[in-house]
């Protein structure tokens, strides 16, 4: 220790007019404002700005000059036997120097600072000047560090003038590459907060390496430039290399896994037959990767797939009615947004890239009944593809301008839906809202209008019924929709006697309303032209409406509001013929939300409070568990989140 003290003292002495020149340098920025041409910024802003800019380049510049001259300069023109003939161990030489070195550098970095933070400046590397201030702590001190002892490695191996050099160069393209496979890796699955966190460990693990190598070659090679050069290079690039096949290991574990490795499903989209799911949530211990998988209730299957279960209004991946195809969109850099498929129904399928690629995202997208086709709706046109040739079968301008709500729906592979909403602002009327549907029809590639209907107020929204030919219409802030004919134009009243909470059509096209009284929940179902056909109360004041477990049989989940805890819900099953009640149990909520075929294993999930996946048997009346979720799982007992972990339809 007292020799490396002694070494460090020496350079700093010999060294020691850098810190006056950085002081100096420091009051620059002070006087900065008041020169002319300041481009009338704030001074304040444009004094700390440029005080943090200088520091960082001083400290940069004087990492790299000084970390390619203490050291290599010295041993390169046959000086460091001064050092060696002392009683100094190689590793004392080694450590005084760079010590110095990077005192000399992080010293005159803080003293170009010094002037504006006296002035009562913030210089601190924040938000404010676009920075992220809790990973910058962790990268720029071993930052500079990492430049520092990167430069002496660096000059070392130029200064040999040894064949060693090829190697070097060599194994640097080849470790660079196997990083930059690695983060590409992770950033094109979203895994943002494991790459952020390898990073981090990389630049700490590259600084310990690299000063490990420059601290072999002092002690190992001594005086000796040649055999320095070998000793450094033998130990960086095995360190490094090792460390490479770290960084492949942990991406690989992080993106490795599979629906049992999520602390809880965020999202469930189930096809609207057949077995299959789709389910997303965040991964354990794996900074907040969260991944989204294609899941078979029937085999246990699992695919994971590029994509977001939702992207604004829009469905991804999309199913086909009949339950036989996926398809999802997901980003590849040169291409745009690519579609990629999976027939769900051959055992041992996997993902297919599709030869469809959009540009840009499509405001929606929907695939026909039976997984042939998809649209895509734009804001001035609707496209259709055909899935397995990849051909493009329509291209068609639209006469309205877009509207956020604007929908698509296939009739079938040959007829498509197309639903326009826009608010209508007429000179000394009152403004309207209206919702016109369109049908095109693919062979002839023709759009011909349906019906077209207007209510009253700047703002109306709708919901559709499964086959396109009724709707739900909204006038805000009016709770109380309308139910629509979407083929006669024919609008009516909804027998509401209170605000409703909920509203929501079947797969055969009744319709179920629900509103609070008093303690209870209302519920009422009607036939699709709004005749009423049961009327059932249940205790609670929210009801989540679910799948149907069996024909005639529907799931819901009854809120009591006595308690912040899940088992608050309590799930029954309702005879729709006779409105009898059967309880399912506690703790539970219908997971499939929406119109899905009646029987189908994704209408008989639900979801226990800590993140379970469960199948209801209509028949027996028993659950069994298809994915078993962690107890790290979030509370389901707010209603307002019910929104983001379970989808509407």
């Amino acid at each position: 220790m007292k020799g490396m003290l002694t070494v460090l003292a020496r350079e700093l002495a010999e060294w020691r007019l850098l810190f006056l020149v950085a002081l100096v340098l420091g009051l620059f920025p002070l006087a900065l404002p008041w020169l002319p041409n300041a481009g009338g910024l704030d001074p304040a802003e444009l004094r700390d700005a440029t005080a943090l800019g200088l520091a960082a380049v001083a400290g940069c510049v004087l990492a790299f000059v000084l970390g390619a001259s203490v050291l290599a300069r010295d041993l390169s023109e046959r000086r460091l036997g001064f050092y060696f003939v002392r009683p100094l161990s190689g590793a004392a030489i080694w450590g005084g120097k760079m010590l110095g070195a990077a005192i000399l550098c992080l010293g005159s970095s803080a003293l170009v600072l010094l002037p504006a933070v006296l002035a009562g400046g913030d210089v601190a590397p924040t938000s404010r000047w676009g920075l992220d201030p809790e990973v910058l702590p962790f990268l720029l001190v071993p930052g500079l560090l990492l430049l520092l002892v990167g430069s002496h490695a660096g000059s070392v191996m130029v200064r040999s003038r040894s064949p060693w050099l090829a190697f070097d160069v060599a194994s640097l393209a080849l470790v660079t590459a196997a990083f930059w496979a690695c983060q590409r890796l992770l950033q094109r699955e979203g895994a943002i907060g494991s790459l952020q966190r390898m990073q981090i460990s990389l630049v700490w693990t590259f600084l310990v390496v690299t000063a490990v190598a420059g601290l072999v070659q002092v002690v190992r090679g001594r005086t000796d430039l040649h055999r320095g050069h070998r000793l450094l290079s033998l130990t960086l690039w095995s360190l490094l290399g090792a460390t490479a096949l770290g960084s492949f290991s942990y991406a690989r574990w992080v993106l490795g896994v599979t629906p049992r490795d999520l602390t809880g499903f965020r999202e469930i989209l189930p096809a609207p037959s057949g077995s299959w799911i789709a389910l997303g949530g965040e991964a354990a211990g794996r900074g907040g990767y969260a991944p989204v998988f294609l899941f078979d209730l029937a085999s246990g299957r699992s695919i994971k797939i590029l994509g977001d279960i939702e992207i604004y209004r829009m469905r991804n991946p999309a199913f086909s009615r009949d339950g036989s195809r996926a398809v999802w969109m997901s980003w590849s850099a040169g291409e745009g947004y690519v579609l990629s498929a999976l027939d769900l129904r051959r055992p041992g399928a996997v993902p297919v890239q599709t030869r469809i690629s959009y540009p840009q995202r499509p405001v929606f997208f929907v695939i026909a009944p039976d997984g042939s086709r998809v649209a895509a709706l734009w804001r001035d046109r609707v496209t259709v593809d055909d899935l397995r040739t990849g051909r493009m079968l329509v291209s068609q301008l639209l006469p309205d301008d877009f509207e956020y709500d604007d929908r698509l729906l296939f009739i079938d592979a040959g007829h498509l839906r197309i639903f326009r909403s826009e608010a209508i602002e007429r000179l000394g009327q009152p403004p309207v809202w209206r919702l016109s549907t369109l049908d095109l029809e693919i062979a002839t590639r023709r759009i011909v209008p349906v019906t077209s209907i207007e209510m009253t107020g700047h703002e109306g929204g709708f919901d559709l019924s499964p086959a396109g030919t009724h709707a739900l219409l909204y006038r805000y802030p009016s709770q109380k929709p309308l139910l629509a004919d979407l083929l006669t134009g024919r609008t009516m009243a909804l027998p509401f006697s209170k605000d409703p909470l909920l509203t929501r059509f079947l797969p055969d096209g009744r319709l179920i309303l629900t509103e609070a009284e008093g303690g209870r929940v209302l519920f009422r179902l009607l036939s699709s032209e709004g005749a009423e056909q049961i009327r059932i109360a249940l205790p609670g004041v929210r009801l989540l409406i679910g799948g149907q477990p069996a024909p005639d049989f529907l799931a819901v989940a009854a809120w009591t509001g006595s308690s912040k805890d899940s088992k608050a819900w309590t799930s029954w099953l309702v005879d729709l013929e006779t409105g009898h009640l059967r309880m399912i149990g506690r703790g539970l909520l219908p997971t499939a939300v929406g119109p899905r075929e009646p029987g189908s294993l994704p209408a008989r999930m639900f979801h226990r409070g800590r993140g379970d996946l469960l199948l209801f048997d209509p028949a027996t009346g028993k659950l069994q568990t298809v994915l078993p979720g962690l107890d790290r799982a979030r509370d389901l007992s707010a209603p307002w989140m019910l929104e983001m972990v379970i989808p509407g339809p």
